[in-house]
């Protein structure tokens, strides 16, 4: 199902990993899209706390059983060991489907899996995977995912893979008021960064840096973004600058070539220092801060 907005009250950091609770997001406009997904039995008055369990069955990626055949839900009760013999007769076909596809919703919701860890490394890798694709590609700031808090083990696999795979936001603030400071991380940024695992940094492949220019109360902000992508081919790394936008009150504000040059020339002159570190090339901490006074040098 096509992503919708969500709830908003819940900080970002803390809330990328939750099912949506859909509370912003129009009835009419959650009905549609859960149409459009597959669902057909959805009445025009229908709840919406009703519509909101459907589209979380669909987050989670769950069967519509309502467009299964008689054959096929009969399929899933026996090999799930959820038939209940002598109930069949007694029954109109219509209450007969309604009951097995309610018995069926239950047994998803109540499903458990305890030898997770008898699979073998590759299969644990992949479902690790497929669990961090389902969070949003740009993450603000984010606690680590529940997943890694379950077990050391867990945690030694899945943190990996959630650094290489999502892309992390850093922002940098700066005050035309108190312009001596110069760009500054802000709270949210330094809390991230201070709670990052010991050698995950290197695991990171995508971010992007937020340059916040506060103008005073009677001017609006400046917002200049500029995203990275960070891959390792053959043991070597290859930084690719992927440009740089500016927006002011939500437009998208033209970026002069000057600009653009001033940037790239400070970025390339870190990216150089990077590509020619001896040993095992890969991100650093100190990297973030050096990108840091590469943007703020082009920026003056």
């Amino acid at each position: 199902m096509a992503p919708l907005p969500d709830n908003t009250n819940t900080p970002a950091f803390d809330s990328y990993w939750r099912l949506g609770e859909y509370t912003d997001v129009d009835r009419r406009l959650l009905r549609s899209r859960i149409i459009s997904a597959g669902y057909k039995d959805v009445s025009g008055n229908m709840l919406k706390a009703h519509l909101v369990v459907k589209a979380q069955r669909l987050d989670r990626g769950w069967i519509i059983y309502q467009n299964c055949t008689d054959q096929e839900l009969a399929t899933f009760l026996r090999e799930r060991r959820l038939e209940r013999p002598g109930t069949e007769d007694s029954s109109s076909v219509v209450e007969w489907r309604n009951s097995k596809i309610r018995l069926l919703c239950r047994a998803d919701a109540e499903l458990e899996f305890n030898r997770f860890l008898d699979l073998p490394a590759e299969l644990r890798k992949r479902v690790y995977e497929l669990y961090v694709e389902a969070f949003p590609k740009v993450l603000q700031t984010p606690i680590q995912p529940p997943l890694a808090c379950v077990s050391r083990l867990l945690r030694q696999e899945v943190l990996p893979v959630f650094y290489n795979l999502r892309t992390f936001t850093i922002t940098l603030v700066h005050h035309n008021r108190h312009v001596r400071l110069g760009w500054r991380m802000d709270a949210d940024t330094l809390s991230f960064l201070h709670n990052l695992a010991n050698g995950q940094v290197s695991n990171i492949r995508s971010f992007q840096l937020n340059m916040i220019r506060r103008c005073g109360p009677n001017r609006s902000d400046i917002t200049i973004i500029c995203k990275f992508d960070l891959g390792i081919e053959k043991a070597e790394c290859r930084y690719r600058n992927k440009g740089v936008a500016v927006y002011q009150d939500g437009r998208f504000l033209p970026v002069t070539q000057q600009l653009v040059g001033a940037i790239g020339l400070e970025l390339n002159r870190v990216i150089e220092d990077i590509t020619q570190r001896g040993g095992e090339k890969r991100f650093r901490m100190e990297d973030i801060y050096a990108l840091r006074r590469a943007v703020e040098s082009g920026l003056q």
